[in-house]
């Protein structure tokens, strides 16, 4: 008489990535022993986030060359491509050494713009990188790269 039954466990949903919502209810019909029919549900509904960001590199006033030992800044713009907000945001530049970090929220939408300046190398074809990483409200990881050349 008046017993509980706890199920738990991971139950992966495949869903569209424009999915916002999924619901989850469970139901149980239960008859006792004299044949009472018993019914109950109870719903959940879970918000989906779609965290991501995007980081675009570029070398101001350049048409992608600049002359060995000539001084070329850099402009680096991320943005939060996602639905959630970021907290932990990363942005390097090995090359010119950039490295920003900061625990400030980066919201939906949001764009943040750095600068960042080197003189160029005498030798090869030189590639500069700057990638940018992130943790959002939820702690689901996000990273994005760029390179000029």
């Amino acid at each position: 008489m008046g017993g509980t039954s706890v199920l738990l466990g991971p139950f992966p949903v495949a869903m569209p990535y424009d999915m916002e919502t999924v619901t989850n209810t469970a139901t149980v019909d239960a008859w006792d022993r004299q044949d009472h029919y018993a019914y109950d549900e109870a719903s959940w509904t879970i918000n989906i986030v779609h965290p991501a960001i995007e980081v675009v590199k570029f070398a101001d006033g350049q048409m992608g060359c600049a002359a060995e030992g000539e001084l070329v800044t850099y402009t680096i713009i991320v943005t939060n491509t996602g639905d959630i907000a970021f907290e932990d945001l990363w942005v390097v530049d090995y090359d010119t050494g950039f490295n920003y970090y900061t625990t400030d929220n980066l919201g939906p939408g949001e764009s943040w713009t750095f600068h960042t300046s080197m003189v160029m190398p005498v030798g090869e074809e030189f590639i500069n990188d700057v990638w940018a990483d992130a943790y959002d409200l939820q702690g689901h990881y996000v990273w994005d790269e760029d390179s000029w050349r």
